[in-house]
């Protein structure tokens, strides 16, 4: 029988992903999440790696008095939010106080204009008990799944379509995982079924099935457009729209958004942060979005340059940015099937002109292609990151150009992410 390591710890500040941190008799440091400084806890320990330790509450021996009510039943259990037990405007401190400490310059939060309900999309996974199908999330540092009732992070219009999905597909079996996205407006949805490819005929079936279902809902949530993929493939059901995207306008520029394609998670963050780099970036001859995917900043952008040039290595992602181009009527961008190490060098042509490049790179940053994008004298680069700390490391080995600006965004309420825009100007422009 294993016994479990416990220690009593009070609580002394803050840290990174949500977590605050304590130090033991010893010294040693140990993280633990959903709890506040000042807080007396006993931790029991999950994970030892060199000179700290990871852990979870199991007895409160004291709290904060600024500790609230969780809105959510799953918090704690769920690895999703990490501060339902503060208020808003506390969040928005701690994120700046973090960002601060990355930086080491002061850094503005922008908060979400919605604490909740702000998700256009969510991944639910599928779990079978009894033979019955049930949704949730990854608990906490864990693969096991949380079965979720309700999600306050998501819009109704999400919440009760999950719930009529778990009954209607109830007894299939093979299916991965449900992904739900809502259009800017809410009167559009559209739901990405993942799973066994031979289960799709019975998958059109049963939502054949459940017409009346699905059209009552509709008709409930004020929903015009219910649109169906399975394994990313669109269905075409008779009864329903057969337009196989959502759309979203901001700022005078329209989106279609399909099953797999990209675009900011909350709509409200997304218009504040497109304002702000409409107001800061000047016009230039060229503009290059690299990473571009539908080409949603180089569209955003399309007025401050001559010339747009979007990069990216996924075809279907250009499919998307070409319908995109066409319906928002633009006609001076280029789009080049091209991973960025790989097109950086061709821009050499360009120096003596003014060019900007603005990128929007996945979690792992750059990489190596930092470097020689370090040399090719763009005047400015806007970095838009949703990890803070790959992104300060990018910025570090941009050796021939300053930060400008930095402005945080609060694009996750309720969870630690943040997203951060950073401008960066050539030292010698």
């Amino acid at each position: 029988m294993n016994v479990k390591t416990t220690k009593t710890l009070v609580m002394e500040k803050w840290v990174n992903l949500g977590k605050c941190i304590a130090r033991d008799a010893e010294g040693k440091a140990i993280f633990v999440p959903y709890v506040c400084p000042g807080e007396k806890v006993v931790v029991e320990i999950l994970k030892r790696k060199g000179d700290y330790e990871q852990g979870r509450v199991r007895e409160f021996l004291s709290t904060a008095a600024d500790r609230i009510q969780p809105v959510c039943e799953h918090f704690g259990e769920c690895g999703g939010c990490s501060f339902q037990h503060i208020d808003y405007a506390q969040e928005i401190r701690i994120k700046e106080q973090l960002l601060g400490e990355i930086f080491r310059r002061p850094v503005q939060i922008t908060a979400s204009p919605q604490m909740l309900g702000y998700r256009n999309k969510a991944t639910f996974h599928c779990r079978y008990a009894q033979n019955r199908l049930f949704l949730g999330f990854l608990k906490s540092n864990s693969n096991e799944i949380c079965l979720i009732q309700y999600c306050h992070l998501l819009p109704k219009a999400i919440n009760e379509l999950k719930q009529i999905m778990t009954e209607i597909l109830s007894t299939i079996q093979g299916l991965e995982d449900i992904v739900f996205r809502v259009s800017k407006d809410q009167n559009a949805i559209l739901v990405n079924i993942l799973g066994d490819k031979a289960m799709k005929g019975m998958v059109v079936q049963k939502l054949d099935h459940a017409k009346a279902f699905i059209l009552a809902y509709m008709g409930n949530q004020g929903i015009q457009e219910c649109i169906f993929y399975y394994n990313s493939q669109h269905i075409i059901l008779d009864w329903l729209s057969t337009q196989p995207y959502l759309t979203a306008t901001i700022h005078s520029k329209t989106y279609h958004i399909g099953a797999n394609d990209f675009f900011q998670t909350n709509y409200g963050i997304a218009e504040l942060i497109f304002q702000t780099m409409r107001t800061i970036i000047p016009p230039s001859d060229y503009l290059l979005d690299a990473y571009c995917g539908s080409l949603v900043l180089g569209i955003q952008l399309s007025d401050h340059a001559q010339h747009i040039i979007g990069l990216e290595i996924s075809q279907d992602a250009l499919a998307r940015a070409k319908e995109n181009l066409h319906h928002n009527q633009i006609q001076h961008a280029q789009l080049m099937n091209y991973d960025l190490s790989q097109a950086l060098p061709a821009f050499h042509d360009l120096q003596g002109k003014s060019c900007i490049l603005v990128i929007d790179p996945p979690r792992e940053g750059i990489g190596k292609t930092v470097e020689t994008l370090d040399h090719l004298g763009f005047q400015q680069i806007v970095y838009l990151a949703c990890d803070p700390m790959t992104a300060k490391r990018d910025c570090q080995k941009l050796t021939h150009y300053a930060i400008q600006h930095i402005q945080g965004y609060d694009m996750f309420p309720r969870t630690y992410h943040v997203e951060c825009l950073i401008v960066l100007k050539l030292s010698n422009a």
